[in-house]
């Protein structure tokens, strides 16, 4: 049996392969740059399955949206005297968008003389992903099986579909202001803890406060509990952990600090990358949050959580590269 891999499988192998090679390279050049890598290959992984997933899910809609038309155009075909198979055929003439080579395809099985029954249950393998449109080809299929009024029952779903169609672009009008407060509250969070930053870590870092009294209270950089650093002959500090449970969430905040290029070992290394991580992860289900209020649906929501992410990564690196914050 002959295994053939889909466009996401080579995309995904494709992307760790690319980041695997990244890193393996990093770390031949030096541990500064490790962390910066492992960064960038996440986003090399995740961000082409992520915008995949988004054209698929942006084709699906299209379809849903032009279905209804081909439906109409079944009907006029239907009522001149065609049969279904050769309504079908005739119909694959126009332009549908998204539709077009699913219709295009459809029909030349047609003319390969495919039964009617199979070339329908073909089309609605390749459109499973809607539930829409899975009942819809669904109900044709049964009505092409009992012999049924088909002009009648394709008016019946047109017109259903159509009425579908239209609540959707009504509530997505309806709920546009929702998805804009969704970016609003994402840009009070980022200035949010922006302004804490500003406003806190020169209190920390005064000598009253930091250290660790003998009740365990303080403010300190948790890391150096777990992590040693030290700076090399060139001036570049270099980090390395003990070996506890702390080490992997400090390592994660190192790289950040690295990214961003912030002084690693130091408080405000610390705090602005759990703020970055807290923003960003914010920013992430704030776009899916938004995405499921507007279209109802997750996967519309991956270009908000895009867009909110970017954004949040651009802010904390321009300002920590001013010096306005991670000093």
């Amino acid at each position: 049996m002959r295994f053939e891999l889909g466009k996401r499988e080579k995309i995904f192998i494709l992307s760790v392969s690319l980041s695997l090679f990244l890193i393996v390279l990093g770390s031949l050049a030096g541990t500064g740059v490790v962390g910066n890598l492992i960064i960038l290959s996440a986003f090399i992984v995740i961000g082409p399955q992520v915008i995949l997933s988004y054209t698929e899910y942006r084709e699906i809609k299209d379809i849903e949206e032009k279905f209804p038309v081909f439906i109409r155009n079944l009907i006029e075909a239907l009522r001149s005297g065609m049969s279904f198979h050769e309504a079908i055929m005739f119909t694959s003439k126009s332009n549908y968008g998204s539709l077009t080579p699913y219709v295009k395809k459809m029909a030349n099985q047609l003319s390969w003389g495919i039964p009617v029954e199979k070339v329908l249950e073909k089309f609605l393998k390749k459109i499973k992903r809607s539930r829409k449109l899975n009942i819809a080809v669904r109900i044709i299929i049964e009505t092409f099986k009992s012999g049924g009024e088909m002009v009648e029952s394709l008016e019946s779903l047109e017109d259903s579909l159509t009425t579908l169609g239209d609540i959707e672009k009504e509530r997505k009008s309806l709920f546009s202001q929702h998805i804009v407060l969704m970016y609003f509250i994402c840009f009070v969070f980022v200035g949010i803890v922006i302004g804490i930053e500003r406003l806190m870590l020169p209190i920390f870092k005064s000598p009253g406060l930091q250290g660790t009294s003998e009740m365990g209270m303080g403010f300190t950089n948790p890391c150096e509990l777990v992590y040693t650093c030290w700076k090399d002959r060139t001036g570049k500090v270099e980090c390395s952990c003990t070996g506890s449970l702390g080490c992997l969430p400090c390592g994660i905040y190192y790289s950040i600090c690295s990214m961003l290029g912030i002084e690693k070992g130091t408080m405000g290394c610390y705090y602005t990358s759990l703020f970055f991580a807290m923003s960003t992860i914010q920013a992430i289900f704030s776009g899916l949050v938004a995405g499921q209020i507007g279209e109802g649906s997750l996967r519309s929501g991956l270009k908000h959580s895009l867009i909110m992410s970017s954004i949040t990564v651009g802010s904390f690196m321009i300002l920590t590269y001013l010096g306005v914050i991670g000093v």
